[in-house]
């Protein structure tokens, strides 16, 4: 059985998804305009659209956004 769950997302400037977490799965983020900070344990880093970011599982992250389109992708 395979799982997987993809979302389209508009995001107001100053949205902020909470605190740093993690997942057991893949997730791909696709940007498809605006920008959004994206925060690891020790590191931030500001995506501007258009860009694809793969997380792997189990990695420690947030994202923050400047206002944004994005297709999220969980598998």
């Amino acid at each position: 059985m395979s799982y997987y769950n993809l979302k389209h997302k508009i995001q107001p400037a100053g949205h902020n998804m909470g605190p740093l977490h993690t997942h057991d799965f893949f997730e791909l983020e696709f940007l498809v305009s605006g920008e959004r900070l994206y925060f690891t344990k020790t590191e931030m880093y500001k995506i501007q659209a258009p860009a694809l970011l793969v997380l792997p599982p189990d990695s420690t992250h947030k994202f923050e956004s400047n206002g944004c389109e994005a297709y999220t992708l969980q598998v």
